[in-house]
């Protein structure tokens, strides 16, 4: 895993953010990802979903490695405009432990219609 400080540029609605920030550079299932080292919020979910177009699936324990510690809330809140598929599989973390039942999740659907 790479790491280096790269620019992190994020919307809400009209104000475009421009920050410094450390970015991971990785690589799950041989394509290469960059992400952001921040614990807001709107850049996880931003990071998550794009995460979430470029691999088939991601598991808990793959995002964990990526930084994000607790996934589920940002999966949780993304299930608002986007159909994010979840399934459950036994899994070895790094240090050869097995994990029970951790969540994988896919994205199955783009940006639903708001009603």
């Amino acid at each position: 895993m790479k790491i280096r400080t790269a620019p992190l540029q994020t919307k809400q609605g009209d104000i475009v953010y421009l920050a410094e920030q450390t970015v991971n550079y990785c690589t799950i299932n041989n394509i290469t990802l960059s992400v952001s080292k921040t614990s807001c919020s709107h850049n996880q979910r931003v990071e998550i979903i794009e995460l979430l177009r470029q691999l088939p699936s991601i598991s808990t324990l793959e995002f964990r490695e990526l930084g994000y510690m607790t996934p589920q809330p940002r999966i949780f809140e993304l299930r608002e405009k986007y159909d994010i598929r979840t399934t459950r599989e036994d899994a070895f973390d790094r240090t050869g432990i097995l994990h029970k039942r951790v969540g994988r999740y896919a994205l199955v659907g783009q940006a639903r219609r708001a009603a």
